[in-house]
């Protein structure tokens, strides 16, 4: 048995199924003779042998083979039969008890009838002992491969948000590279401002890296740095408005570096200019945070892999079981995900 094995369970198993054990013979005894003053001897004798019985086998289930409960039996036909011994090897210790306490219909049995007798008391009450007693063990490896199935379940899914909150980074950091580019050939000034922002960005988006929720008010700190460096780039032609409650932002938690995305997809598939401005509503709609923007798709879309909001999608899955929930029409396009609490 592994360590760990279920000793105390099936202890406890052993003393209830002796305590049934006696129970039922002194309901039939009662049944037979009545109250009588030698009524409790047959229950009491018949208990505790079935306790010993069990005792013996927990000591040996302690150091038999982790698989005893598994097909094929005969692998470990040694283990059992041992068992079978040890159990006959007990009633047979227990004859002399039986019989200083049997009654006259006891002793009309000849030497070989109660051999015969207390054989078949053995094998019967070590069958039911230990099929009681592996079932425990069968049920306790169960629980433990639930539990590390469970670990390891987690463990995939800790791997798969890292993996899909690197995909994020790389794509957002050529993006601003090329922007920063764009800048300093036209502003300088504005160059530098931006790059200020993208370093403060990328400190506080790095610094929690290994947290998996965040409380609301930081990630929308977070995406703050981020609209300052597209104010730079777009000026009026880019309009924000986030209005969420005080004790949302400090109570609530959504899954690290969620929002952004949902902001940076808006800017980057719609026209961004003094004539058709973009205009994004971050909005709080219990118990959902939504982000909407006016649709007015570019003709010449960019370059893009897709993988952005399938990524937001995949890990809100993941990390909390929640769905993420999309809205489009004609005139606008939203993103709704679900805010949540510790």
């Amino acid at each position: 048995m592994k360590k760990g094995a279920p000793v105390k369970e099936m202890f406890r198993l052993t003393w209830l199924m002796a305590g049934f054990m006696a129970v039922m013979i002194f309901f039939f005894k009662f049944i037979e003779t009545g109250l009588t003053p030698k009524i409790f001897i047959a229950p009491t004798l018949i208990g505790s042998l079935f306790f010993f019985m069990g005792l013996v086998n927990i000591t040996l289930l302690k150091s038999a083979p982790p698989t005893i409960y598994q097909p094929p039996i005969k692998k470990h036909w040694k283990w059992y039969l041992l068992s079978f011994f040890c159990s006959f090897v007990v009633v047979q210790l227990y004859w002399p008890v039986f019989a200083y306490f049997a009654d006259e219909n006891w002793h009309r049995l000849n030497n070989m009838q109660h051999f015969i007798t207390f054989t078949m008391i053995s094998v019967l009450f070590n069958i039911l002992t230990l099929s009681m007693q592996l079932f425990v063990c069968l049920l306790h490896e169960k629980a433990k491969a639930d539990v590390e199935n469970a670990q390891l379940k987690t463990a995939n899914m800790q791997a798969v948000n890292a993996l899909l909150r690197q995909q994020i980074h790389p794509h957002f950091l050529f993006n601003a590279l090329s922007v920063l580019k764009t800048l300093y050939k036209s502003d300088t000034r504005a160059g530098e401002h931006y790059l200020g922002h993208l370093a403060n960005f990328l400190r506080a988006s790095l610094s929690d890296v290994q947290e998996k929720m965040v409380k609301l008010g930081d990630e929308i700190n977070l995406c703050n740095d981020y609209l300052e460096m597209q104010r730079l780039r777009f000026g009026k032609a880019l309009a924000v408005d986030i209005d969420l409650p005080a004790d949302t932002l400090q109570e609530g938690q959504v899954p690290s570096f969620s929002i952004q995305p949902l902001l940076e997809n808006a800017i980057k598939h719609n026209e961004v200019t003094e004539a058709a401005p973009l205009h994004i509503r971050v909005y709080c709609q219990e118990p959902y945070l939504v982000v909407c923007n006016n649709l007015q798709l570019k003709r010449h879309p960019e370059p893009s892999s897709g993988k952005g909001l399938l990524n937001l999608m995949e890990r809100y899955r993941l990390l909390s079981n929640e769905e993420v929930l999309i809205d489009a029409s004609p005139e606008h396009f939203s993103v709704s995900i679900k805010i949540l609490h510790p």
